[in-house]
């Protein structure tokens, strides 16, 4: 009869998605005690974060970059204008666009968030080599998502990080 140690068993079962969940959670934890200070929520930040690597994005674009609706997008981006954070304008080509930018006061949002955000990312990796960290992020990335769609905002963030 073959012994089983069912917590080895159960570590190398567990779908990667599970702990990627767990990741999640403990970062949403952390971030939204940062976020409470400026009024924001989690989500309202994935908006800003967006807004600002694809910079004149127009709603519809935002919402298939996220997977979501334009409904919900104009009623995130509404909130958004009215804290002052981002500006809506018409697009000169199609005025039926709305395009969307951060004013200084999103811009500084985000990038005070971003630098809270790596400093948690480095607590999580520990001593783990930062190049190889980000490098496994960006091939995960390239899995999930279409490769040219993503490739012009891992450039910005590349860049952004070095």
């Amino acid at each position: 009869m073959v012994e089983f140690n069912v917590s080895e068993e159960i570590k190398y079962a567990t779908p990667f998605t599970m702990y990627m969940e767990y990741i999640l959670l403990n970062y949403n934890n952390f971030l939204g005690n940062h976020l409470k200070k400026e009024n924001i929520t989690t989500r309202e930040f994935l908006y800003l974060f967006n807004i600002f690597y694809n910079k004149n994005i127009s709603q519809k674009e935002l919402a298939e970059l996220m997977y979501v609706s334009e409904a919900n997008i104009a009623k995130i981006v509404k909130k958004l204008v009215e804290k002052g954070y981002v500006s809506r304008r018409k697009d000169d080509d199609n005025k039926s666009r709305n395009l969307l930018t951060l004013t200084k006061e999103g811009i500084s949002i985000v990038l005070q968030l971003v630098k809270i955000t790596i400093e948690w990312e480095t607590k999580v990796s520990g001593n783990y080599d930062s190049f190889f960290y980000f490098l496994n992020i960006f091939f995960i990335f390239q899995k999930i998502y279409n490769f040219k769609e993503i490739w012009g905002i891992n450039k910005k963030i590349i860049k952004f990080i070095c």
